[in-house]
């Protein structure tokens, strides 16, 4: 995908914010197949232990597309968000192995 292309290589490049932001465009593909925001509100209202393993699978897409949120910007909670070249990596690196599952996935429209 392109913008996981353009991610690692802003990384390369250290514009650390930018590569986030990038890589979180490319998760937006995953909360898309997967409707993940229609799964995560729905288990909100249950215990963790009662979740289903969808909503499971959505609510790590969607506090990791939370996260990469601070890297885009400067409100009065993520005004002081800093993100190091590691954090860049494995946010990167996260979104990449979660858009592996989507075309092995055969239950995704």
């Amino acid at each position: 995908m392109r913008a996981l292309r353009e991610a690692r290589e802003l990384l390369r490049q250290g514009r650390i914010g930018p590569a986030i932001v990038e890589a979180r465009n490319a998760l937006e593909q995953i909360r898309s197949a997967y409707r993940t925001l229609r799964l995560f509100n729905a288990g909100k209202t249950k215990s963790p232990k009662d979740r289903t393993p969808d909503e499971r699978w959505a609510f790590m897409v969607e506090d990791l597309f939370s996260t990469m949120n601070a890297a885009g910007h400067n409100g009065e909670v993520t005004k002081d968000c800093a993100f190091t070249r590691e954090d860049g990596e494995m946010l990167i690196a996260t979104t990449a192995g979660m858009l592996k599952r989507l075309p092995a996935d055969s239950t995704v429209r």
